[in-house]
């Protein structure tokens, strides 16, 4: 799953609603403020040009410049807005955090499992020279 993709499911659970009914092309409020809080989301966070991002709906890139800009107005003007839209932002911050950790957990236990293969390896070869040594003792 993509950042994008975290972005799209947390602002659609959040809305009550799902990917299918906001990218329909209607104008709907519910359904254009959604677009608008994914297209700015996924612009703060430059996951994409304002064309790339527009793609995802089947907009130009002078709707997710407006978007932008009215989520930006928002949360300048209107506090439950800018509230609700902390809010998401947390999500999303907390959502990459646990990738990254993710991540750096993977990273660390297949560090963690050489390291492991390493000290068998290490081990087989002690055990082997000790039984050479008992072998020579007992000859």
């Amino acid at each position: 799953m993509t950042q994008l993709d975290k972005i799209i499911e947390i602002i659609c659970k959040g809305e009550g609603t799902n990917f299918d009914v906001i990218s329909e092309d209607n104008r709907k409020e519910e359904n254009v403020y959604c677009r608008q809080l994914i297209m700015y989301f996924a612009r703060t966070r430059k996951l994409g040009s304002f064309q790339a991002i527009g793609n995802i709906f089947n907009k130009d890139h002078a709707t997710v410049y407006c978007a932008v800009n009215v989520i930006k107005n928002y949360i300048e003007t209107d506090r439950y807005q800018r509230n609700k839209i902390e809010e998401y932002s947390k999500k999303i911050d907390d959502i990459d955090r646990i990738t990254l950790l993710k991540k750096q957990m993977t990273k660390i236990t297949g560090e963690l499992e050489n390291e492991m293969s390493a000290l068998e390896r290490r081990l087989i070869n002690v055990r082997l020279s000790i039984d050479n040594i008992m072998n020579q003792i007992n000859t």
